[in-house]
């Protein structure tokens, strides 16, 4: 998966975020693993638990402990 895509790509196109959301349905049964910048970070454990039932509580990020 790529985020900006060369001509010829045949592979998935977005950001990690874009394909867990297009691949999972619900995160509720998941331990989810974060890393990456803080604004990242955030914006995945918002995303995951909002729209697909992921726990906060089953969500682990360094980044948490300073948001």
């Amino acid at each position: 998966m790529v985020q900006d895509a060369v001509e010829g790509w045949a592979g998935k196109t977005g950001t990690v975020l874009d394909a867990v959301m297009e691949d999972f349905i619900s995160l509720s049964t998941y331990d989810i693993y974060i890393a990456g910048r803080f604004e990242m970070a955030g914006a995945a454990r918002e995303l995951f638990s909002t729209e697909r039932g992921a726990s906060r509580s089953s969500m682990y990020a360094d980044a948490f402990a300073f948001l």
